[in-house]
């Protein structure tokens, strides 16, 4: 387990709150593991969904049943209808609320984690956009590092990219 970053009272968590970026081949805590997310590399790029937030990585919530792996398949094809292959754990995101928990508040307190899988297209299918995702792309780590939405997630990505190169 490697600490890449680490980040304080991020907007859209309660505050104040820690982030902490990790490289790790060792799964969290099942019970607080709330999202998984890919870095799903093609031609040393990575893929990005353009959702309602923006460009980010593609992926979601468990839902009931699944593994993690599974998660990933799906949320993948579900936001971009790319088909992937080979997941490999690298590391998560440990989110820290260091508040009082709010009311409102519906994820594992104070401790929560989002994990990152690797994984490779296998196939790239045809792609129309949805509701949820209105276009999908291959960014270099030069173009993601000027998404705001990934900055907390650029020790990963850099990892990956580094690792395929």
């Amino acid at each position: 387990m490697q600490v890449l970053q680490t980040y304080h009272d991020v907007l859209w968590l309660p505050q104040p709150n820690k982030i902490s970026e990790v490289l790790s081949s060792d799964l969290p805590p099942m019970e607080q593991i709330t999202t998984v997310f890919g870095l799903i590399t093609y031609k040393k790029q990575i893929l990005l969904a353009n959702l309602y937030r923006g460009w980010d990585l593609p992926g979601g919530h468990v839902e009931e049943g699944e593994s993690l792996e599974e998660t990933l398949v799906r949320e993948v094809y579900e936001e971009t209808k790319v088909i992937v292959e080979k997941p490999a754990l690298i590391g998560y995101q440990q989110m820290e609320v260091l508040a009082e928990k709010p009311n409102e508040y519906r994820y594992p307190y104070p401790v929560s984690y989002q994990v990152h899988y690797h994984a490779k297209v296998r196939k790239i299918c045809d792609f129309t956009g949805d509701q949820e995702t209105t276009g999908r792309g291959f960014f270099t780590y030069e173009q993601v590092k000027g998404l705001e939405n990934l900055q907390l997630r650029l020790g990963l990505i850099s990892h990956i990219l580094e690792k395929i190169v």
